[in-house]
């Protein structure tokens, strides 16, 4: 037998049984976990341990994505950081009326549309407020 070429090993051995066989095929819930992304939940926490949220965020949305129905999202929504108020009273109104309380739904709907248009009238009342006067060089 001659030695494998390039392979510090004895001769014929490689032959026998060559290196790529010699590691044994991971376990069926090792596979289970890759394909369910769970390592990204492990990356997400130890991202946000590490200070680096926007990886953290971008692990942990990976990992929802493919589990939709995970302890996170059924203990309740996820916060939206940025919701206004009328958000909340909509949302509201919009699970009545799927569920057929649609008197009760109208009048919240109502109710956020008017808390709405008062924060529009606010946003539009800033917008067009004091503005700076960039054309007079003497001020």
């Amino acid at each position: 037998l001659q030695p494998c070429p390039g392979a510090r090993c004895l001769p014929g051995r490689c032959k026998r049984s060559p290196p790529a066989f010699q590691v044994p095929y991971p376990p069926r819930q090792l596979l289970r976990d890759f394909q369910s992304h769970l390592p990204y939940q492990y990356l997400h926490y130890a991202q946000f341990k590490a200070n680096r949220l926007e990886k953290a965020v971008a692990a942990a949305y990976t990992f929802l994505q493919k589990n939709p129905k995970h302890a996170i999202t059924t203990d309740g929504p996820l916060p939206n950081l940025q919701a206004q108020p009328e958000e909340a009273v909509f949302l509201r109104a919009v699970k009545l009326y799927n569920s057929g309380g649609s008197r009760s739904s109208t009048e919240d709907r109502e109710r956020a549309l008017a808390e709405y248009l008062a924060i529009f009238a606010r946003c539009l009342a800033g917008c067009e407020g004091a503005h700076e006067q960039a054309d007079f060089k003497d001020f």
